[in-house]
């Protein structure tokens, strides 16, 4: 292990131990290549120093384009066809379950709800093989919900919308959808505070 001169700058860190109060200091070493952090115990055993070395990666390393490359030919990174392709399943998805017009984006029913994406897509981190979901809050129960969901979307299924199959898990109820040939998950939580914010 290399060694670094606590001289170049040090502060006192303050510790308990066994209700007594004892002093160790800390050293950051730093130069053109790396930065060194040590704690340096009371009684400057050099045995019982702990550093963390960290040291700039090698040009080879650093270099993503070869990352790139192998992540493009796995198709991990998606084509704007396919960015347009899940915006436009998203948006018909909330103007269904919503009923709204799509124009003004104002419901036409008297029940306040929203639709916000989760997983995934919500981070900005999917694939082209992920699916997207959702998850609806409103005001009313669950299963008001889904029986009502369930009619809207069966409404519109001549824009290319279907419904695959209702999941019961331990985490809740759950449709599997698939809007012009994008998989979608839709859930649902009740919490009137949160559509009110």
């Amino acid at each position: 292990m290399a060694s670094y001169d606590s001289t170049q700058k040090s502060r006192n860190l303050k510790t308990m131990a066994a209700g007594d109060e004892t002093s160790s200091s800390f050293a950051i070493s730093t130069n053109s290549h790396d930065t060194a952090l040590c704690i340096i115990p009371p009684n400057n055993d050099p045995t019982q120093n702990a550093c963390v070395k960290h040291i700039r990666a090698t040009s080879a390393l650093s270099d993503s384009m070869g990352l790139k490359t192998v992540l493009s030919a796995h198709r991990m990174f998606p084509t704007n066809e396919e960015v347009q392709q899940r915006q436009k399943a998203f948006a018909l998805l909330k103007q269904i379950v919503l009923g709204t017009s799509g124009d003004d984006d104002q419901p036409t029913s008297d029940i306040p709800m929203v639709i916000v994406p989760v997983g995934s897509y919500a981070l900005d981190v999917w694939t082209s093989e992920s699916d997207i979901d959702c998850l609806c809050i409103g005001t009313i129960s669950s299963k008001t919900f889904f029986k009502l969901a369930r009619q809207r979307l069966v409404k519109a299924d001549d824009q290319g919308l279907r419904i695959l199959r209702k999941v019961e898990a331990s985490t809740g109820t759950m449709l599997e959808l698939s809007i012009n040939g994008v998989a979608m998950g839709l859930q649902y939580c009740p919490a009137t505070r949160v559509v009110e914010q």
